[in-house]
């Protein structure tokens, strides 16, 4: 495998000799490569596991734009309401009915004195809202300083917990496999369709794509590392460079030529 990623990095032209490689070894690569691109989530998350300041951010805004309980109160630590109010961000929701957990959800849930976290339908812990520090607040959401004091509460009880790190993993690592896949199969088709007087069937172009998209999936770790991710298309076009490259360094002998220079 190292021998292959060494050489769709730095000798694209010598990818045809493994144009024969056996699909499983392929498949293998395939699913492989896009974990480099979980790197850099692994590292932070292992130096910054609890809430970030983007999810705090976001959190922070869907409590202001959907999360309406306008003169609700929590008074002594006891909230009493008959509001039903969800607001939902990604995979986690804020609720104060029951009815929205869901197995496919993490949901914050405003009991009568604590909020429940849930992972899935199952309670994985609890706070009171006297642990939290609004055993009395006033759902004045407007109010900046009230704003933030419910994003903390919720923040405290969304520490309690590391799983979410192992959801963002994984959707990292998904979204890079897509993503990673659906560039090989693109540029697959555009070699198939753009670069036809090379006599290779379709299959055998995409093992190619396969070995010669390597370099996208490093320009993307790059563009992570730097804090541009908006630019992907830089790894676009230097991907489909390198597939060019392949293609021009490609040279058939026709089999009625001998290759000592005397035709048979």
């Amino acid at each position: 495998m190292f021998t292959r990623l060494r050489t769709s990095l730095t000798k694209p032209p010598r990818l045809v000799i493994f144009m024969k490689d056996s699909w499983t070894r392929l498949i293998i690569y395939l699913l492989l490569l896009p974990l480099v691109l979980v790197v850099p989530g692994i590292i932070r998350y292992t130096i910054e596991p609890d809430m970030s300041a983007d999810q705090y951010d976001a959190i922070s805004d869907l409590l202001l734009s959907d999360f309406n309980l306008d003169g609700e109160m929590i008074v002594d630590g006891v909230f009493s309401t008959t509001i039903s109010q969800t607001a939902a961000y990604d995979y986690l929701q804020i609720s104060t009915s029951s009815a929205a957990i869901t197995p496919y959800s993490i949901t914050f849930l405003f009991t009568e004195t604590d909020i429940e976290l849930y992972m899935g339908s199952m309670l994985y812990e609890s706070r009171t809202y006297t642990e939290l520090g609004i055993e009395n607040y006033t759902f004045d959401l407007q109010n900046r300083a009230n704003l933030n004091t419910l994003t903390r509460a919720i923040e405290i009880v969304y520490n309690t917990q590391h799983f979410t790190i192992y959801i963002e993993i994984v959707s990292l690592y998904l979204i890079a496999l897509f993503d990673f896949l659906m560039i090989v199969l693109l540029l697959a088709m555009i070699d198939y369709y753009i670069i036809p007087n090379q006599p290779f069937k379709f299959n055998l172009r995409f093992k190619l794509s396969i070995y010669a998209s390597t370099i996208y999936v490093f320009s993307q770790l790059v563009l992570i590392l730097i804090d541009l991710q908006a630019l992907n298309i830089i790894s676009i076009i230097v991907t489909y460079g390198y597939h060019i490259w392949i293609y021009r360094s490609i040279r058939i002998i026709s089999k009625g030529v001998n290759i000592n220079g005397a035709n048979k």
